[in-house]
């Protein structure tokens, strides 16, 4: 009889010793697993240099969370339901934690270089309305009741990295020995519950799905809470991980009660606001903070660089070459063959690129990862006319700087202006904006921009492109011209801001929405607790809890559309300091002095 293998210990600096049992081995020690090492968990390095850690780590912490989750939620689920003893036996437990676990370890096995910065290069479509990824993931789960829950107008839902994740995970187990319910473990992986539970098994399902994937407190995030606060080194609130997860329990929704949900026993709730406000911290000072924000920027410019390199087949199926391809139709257009972005450059084998001689050419990508990056953004010739933003990624000698640091800073400046003012000011950005981000380049995103002579250039390459190409109707010349004169105004509006500043014609603009908390979630997706061991009705920790919620009854009234935008100004890092209301009057006064030149701001949202 073969001895059985002991489970191996690997020492977490979150978690102490992690055991893992040697099925869970074979999985940590595939190519497709070790390529995670070189996956950064965070873009946080630019402000925190010692933020360093990757996805492989973040992986096993998740594992040993979910470990400890997991027997406690079976423990619990079975005093609480003794009638469910039968149905729910040791083989269901058994195989039970084996999806789970295993959707634990392999959560993130599908992250895109730089994690989240990049992960949306993966949604290249393949038919309309229909991403790549999606496809592979229904094809790989071949389910009715998993394409009824998440059919093509739910596909967004879950990031990306998560439908990459499922899908390169379902061929690892199935590759190494694993037998185990795929529809599962993909719905574990994107956080699709079943809406049907016609067995009670069903409601546990739905419980370990919100375990790891949910949209408040899961396993997941709460080892990225713990492991990004302790490698950066700053300061957050205490979370008794033990104290929280052994009160994981399954419990009845209120008011008719024939409806089920993960929930927590009473002794959690000043743990699960912890939580929030731990999560809280992070995104709005660390996630959302200037410089964090820019080198994302820059990382997003080069990858984008690096695409619009690669070459794609004709309609004769010879290669041409794309030079001058607009960031956004690469990401939409390309086949399969021209962008580093699939699953295949994931896996060991790779993929064979060429950019028709360029300094791609004939290269292969196996196991791509944040080195794979960075070495073909140092490839880009010198003389591309973008250059200048990927040497900033590797100089921070001529790395731009920001006019405010903080959404903090921002809401003061706001606060300051006045209402009228303020109104004016984001009025006025955001109609800048909105025409200047439907500009076909490189520098042109949904939520940040590049403003230079360079803008100038491509509004006049565009306009002469399209008159001397499209056969453009009579009656649709006179739109189009309109549309190319108010963006070369939009630009020439920046122009004049940046004399009146004293600074260079060189900016990049990024645009997100105001920070809100974790608490607002609560409203729509509530967290239950537990407090009478005799019954397994829960009671709404939104109810209970009114975690910091300083909000007046008057700023909860509707608001304009773009009184949630928030946006950072970079400028050129040698240019004197501005101070950040000359640039705002700047602009209210250019903007004013040429508002008519721009039409209304309906037509360039």
């Amino acid at each position: 009889m073969k001895k059985a293998e002991k489970p191996k210990l690997i020492k977490d600096i979150v978690h102490g010793y992690i055991e893992l049992e040697s099925k869970y081995i074979k999985l940590i020690d595939t190519p497709e697993f070790q390529r995670i090492k070189n996956i950064r968990q965070t873009s946080y390095a630019a402000l925190y240099p010692s933020s360093s850690h990757d996805r492989f780590s973040h992986s096993l912490g998740v594992f040993a969370l979910g470990k400890y989750a997991f027997d406690h939620l079976l423990k619990n689920v079975i005093n609480d339901y003794p009638s469910c003893k039968r149905s729910l036996n040791k083989q269901f437990w058994d195989r039970a934690r084996e999806v789970f676990l295993s959707a634990c370890l392999l959560h993130d096995v599908g992250h895109a270089p730089f994690s989240h910065t990049s992960e949306d290069f993966f949604k290249i479509p393949v038919a309309e309305n229909e991403t790549k990824i999606y496809h592979y993931l229904q094809k790989a789960v071949n389910k009715p009741s998993f394409a009824k829950d998440y059919p093509p107008s739910m596909q967004d839902k879950p990031k990306a990295h998560e439908i990459m994740s499922a899908t390169i995970g379902i061929e690892l187990l199935k590759n190494n020995g694993f037998s185990v319910d795929n529809e599962l473990f993909a719905r574990m992986i994107i956080g699709i519950p079943y809406s049907s539970t016609p067995e009670f098994k069903y409601n546990v399902y739905n419980a370990l799905i919100g375990l790891l994937n949910s949209d408040i407190i899961d396993v997941d995030r709460l080892d990225y809470i713990m492991r990004d606060a302790l490698t950066a080194g700053y300061k957050s609130v205490s979370i008794d991980i033990n104290r929280l997860l052994s009160s994981v329990c399954l419990i009845t929704i209120p008011p008719d009660e024939t409806k089920y949900a993960l929930g927590f026993y009473k002794n959690a709730i000043s743990i699960i606001e912890n939580v929030i406000i731990a999560h809280d911290l992070e995104r709005r000072w660390v996630q959302n903070h200037s410089a964090i924000a820019y080198d994302t920027i820059l990382i997003q410019h080069c990858i984008k660089e690096i695409e619009s390199s690669l070459t794609r087949l004709n309609g004769n199926g010879q290669i041409q070459p794309d030079a001058n391809l607009e960031a956004e139709d690469i990401v939409k257009s390309l086949p399969k063959n021209d962008s580093i972005f699939r699953q295949e450059a994931l896996s060991p084998k790779g993929i064979q690129i060429d950019n028709n001689n360029g300094f791609m050419h004939k290269c292969k990508i196996r196991l791509l990862s944040d080195s794979d990056i960075l070495f073909l953004a140092k490839q880009i010739p010198e003389d591309n006319k973008n250059r200048d933003m990927i040497d900033e990624y590797f100089d921070r000698r001529i790395r731009k700087k920001a006019i405010w640091k903080t959404e903090m800073d921002f809401s003061n400046l706001m606060r300051n202006l006045g209402e009228e003012t303020k109104a004016k000011f984001l009025y006025s950005m955001m109609h800048l904006f909105s025409l200047l981000c439907n500009l076909k380049t490189n520098n042109a995103t949904a939520d940040f921009l590049v403003i230079n002579e360079n803008s100038k250039a491509i509004i006049v390459e565009e306009f002469d492109k399209k008159r001397s190409v499209e056969n453009l109707p009579e009656n649709q010349k006179s739109k189009f011209d309109d549309a190319q004169s108010q963006r070369e105004s939009a630009v020439n509006i920046f122009e004049e801001i940046c004399a009146k500043c004293n600074i260079k014609f060189n900016l990049v603009i990024k645009r997100f929405k105001k920070f809100s908390s974790g608490t607002d979630k609560l409203d729509k997706k509530d967290i239950y607790i537990k407090f009478n061991k005799k019954k397994n009705v829960g009671t709404s920790f939104n109810d209970l809890v009114d975690t910091y919620r300083l909000k007046k009854e008057n700023e909860k009234q509707p608001k304009n559309v773009f009184d949630d935008d928030v946006y950072y100004v970079y400028y050129n890092r040698n240019d004197k300091d501005v101070d950040p209301m000359t640039f705002i009057k700047a602009v209210l006064r250019c903007y004013s002095l040429h508002k008519n030149e721009l039409g209304p701001l309906d037509s360039a949202a």
